[in-house]
Order: structure tokens, then C-alpha cells, then sequence
């Protein structure tokens, strides 16, 4: 590792890595090595051996990826931690809604309640953030919920919700929601408003025509789905 000059981008196209997503991962790993290093060499049956190597091992760990996350740039390191919050609350959003199965016919019931407590929860005065945050939660839930319905009855097998593709699925169906610009004023009620008109456009569509395809349906309820997670990151 050059100790001035992040050379991580050209690595990954020169192994032929999407290098966003390499430095992505390049970063997650510098974040959690070091007390993962800790952790093992504080464990009893280490502690027990009564020897310096674990110790230096965890000093020499821990500097050197130092060193690695300081010569990535401060922005693409502020984006990287974002996406991987951003996976991470997906993730949560999809297993909370594997636990809890329903049919695609109570879908637009669903959304629409569950958008109407978040309307209430961010109209509320004074505003509790805790409450609008729970709210997204309920109604990402909810899209992923309606998916997992939708995609037992109406789409290939290829398009089926799944742990480990659900930021692809998503970024798939409703893209670039993971860099949606914010603005800064009210950053949650923007995301909700989003939330919002992506819920009434799919409470609304009329099933008989091309704004009520399973097509179409799937891709506002990633909307929705993403745009909470986006909106569980601010």
C-alpha cells in the first residue's frame, strides 16, 4: 500500500471491479478489522497464552488500516459508510417483512394505511422524529411485504425478492434512490414526501391499465421500499 496515494480505483479496474463498489467494500473492511483483530486477541483462550505477538498483531492491524482509510478521500468515504447503511437498512426491511406474509390483493390496503399514519406522523406540530422514523419503517416494510406477495404470483423467477440481491433488486427497479439528493432544510420530510407519492401513485393505479401491470407496481413499491431505507440513513 503507497502511504500517499489511493491506488484502490485503479486496482479494482485492473481486476476488473466495478471500483465504486470494491472501495466500498475497502472501506467496510478497514472499519470493522481492527476490533474484530481486538476481539480475537482478547479472547480467553488467547488472553491465556500469555504471549506479546496478539497484541502488537493488534497495534500493527489497527495502524495499518489507519493508513488505509486516510488516504481515501473523505467524500468517497462519507459515501461508501452511506451505501452501506443504506444496505443495511434494506436488509432489515426485507427480513422484518419475510416474517410477515400476506396476499398482493391487500397491497394497495396496506400502502395506503401506512401512508397515511406516516402523513400524520410528519404533519404532526410539534414533529417526533422517533414517530416519523418508526412510520418509514412500517411502510418500506410494508412494500417489501407486497413484493414478496407479488413476486409468488406475477414475475419471473429472476426478479424474486432475496437477502442477498435486494440492493441490486432495488437499484434494478428504482434506480439511483441510494444517491438521491436530499435537501438539507428537512431532510426526513423530503424523503417522506417522496415516500408519499410513490405510495399514492400505487394506491391509485387503476389494475386494468399499464400504471396497475406488476411491472409497474413492483417498481414504485422498490421506490418506496428504497426510499425508506434512504430515508432511515439520514
Amino acid at each position: 500500500m503507497h502511504p500517499y496515494h489511493d491506488r484502490w480505483r485503479k486496482a479494482a479496474e485492473e481486476v476488473g471491479l466495478e471500483s465504486e463498489r470494491a472501495i466500498a467494500r475497502v472501506v467496510a473492511l478497514a472499519d470493522i478489522t481492527p476490533d474484530a483483530f481486538s476481539d480475537a486477541a482478547n479472547a480467553l483462550e488467547v488472553v491465556e497464552l500469555e504471549r506479546p505477538l496478539p497484541t502488537r498483531l493488534v497495534d500493527l492491524v489497527a495502524e495499518r488500516t489507519r493508513q488505509c482509510l486516510a488516504i481515501i478521500p473523505a467524500a468517497t468515504k462519507h459515501r461508501a459508510r452511506r451505501d452501506a447503511r443504506y444496505e443495511q437498512a434494506l436488509r432489515e426491511l426485507l427480513e422484518d417483512a419475510f416474517s410477515q406474509p400476506l396476499s398482493s390483493e391487500d397491497g394497495p390496503r396496506l400502502i395506503g394505511d401506512a401512508s397515511a399514519a406516516l402523513r400524520e406522523a410528519v404533519r404532526a406540530n410539534p414533529r417526533e422524529l422517533s414517530l416519523v422514523k418508526e412510520r418509514i419503517r412500517d411502510i418500506g416494510t410494508d412494500a417489501f411485504r407486497v413484493l414478496n406477495a407479488l413476486t409468488d404470483e406475477s414475475v419471473p423467477d429472476e426478479s424474486r425478492l432475496a437477502r442477498e440481491r435486494v440492493r441490486s433488486q432495488t437499484d434494478r427497479f428504482a434506480p439511483n434512490i441510494a444517491n438521491l439528493p436530499v435537501a438539507t432544510d428537512d431532510p426526513v420530510a423530503r424523503v417522506s414526501d417522496e415516500i408519499l407519492n410513490a405510495a399514492r401513485s400505487y394506491v391509485s393505479a387503476d389494475e386494468q391499465s399499464i400504471f396497475g401491470a406488476p411491472s409497474e407496481r413492483m417498481r414504485l413499491l422498490y421506490r418506496i421500499a428504497g426510499l425508506a431505507g434512504r430515508a432511515l440513513t439520514l
